[in-house]
């Protein structure tokens, strides 16, 4: 009846969210790692990502994440910085 063998549909699905789990860890711990807070918050950050992965996830790039709560969400570009010290 099935042409494919041993094919899983839970298997597979399980899968795909364990490496989008992988990709989403790694993005946040590489980003509050190099992130300008100091060691402390960025301490406290680990432990609630780490504790709360989906929801800390969520409130790191929200809320915890430099520049997250500028206009536009983006930190500011070096050029104006330069621009600005030149005048």
């Amino acid at each position: 009846m099935n042409d494919l063998p041993h094919f899983d549909l839970v298997a597979a699905f399980s899968m795909l969210v364990l490496i989008g789990y992988a990709i989403l860890m790694t993005t946040v711990v590489a980003s509050i790692a190099t992130s300008r807070t100091g060691f402390g918050l960025r301490l406290v950050w680990l432990v609630v990502v780490c504790g709360a992965p989906f929801l800390g996830s969520a409130l790191w790039f929200v809320v915890g994440r430099p520049g997250a709560r500028r206009e536009g969400g983006r930190p500011p570009s070096n050029r104006s910085a330069a621009a600005e010290v030149r005048a």
